[in-house]
């Protein structure tokens, strides 16, 4: 369930000689994992994961926006669209 799969998880990335603890908890109950005083969530619902899409999808248009932007300032000011691989200089870059 969703309590084994969080124990096991924490228990399987937990640093070497570090402890932690799990707590039984009854069928249905949403895994809980503390992380000193900071909760990490573990389930969310569907608003949050609708919210976070959201965001997500604003960030890759603003993304694929600037990457246009960006290609023409770079061929306004004059570079090539691809390297010519023929001029790079190899030991120079290392």
């Amino acid at each position: 369930g969703e309590y084994g799969g969080a124990a096991t998880y924490v228990a399987e990335h937990a640093p070497h000689g570090k402890r932690y603890t799990s707590e039984d908890a009854p069928a249905g109950t949403p895994a809980i994992i503390m992380v000193g005083q900071t909760l990490v969530k573990v389930k969310y619902s569907a608003e949050e994961i609708a919210e976070a899409k959201t965001k997500a999808e604003a960030k890759v248009l603003a993304f694929t926006a600037a990457q246009a932007q960006d290609v023409k300032a770079l061929k306004a000011a004059g570079y090539p669209a691809k390297a010519d691989m023929a001029k790079f200089d190899k030991f120079t870059v290392l």
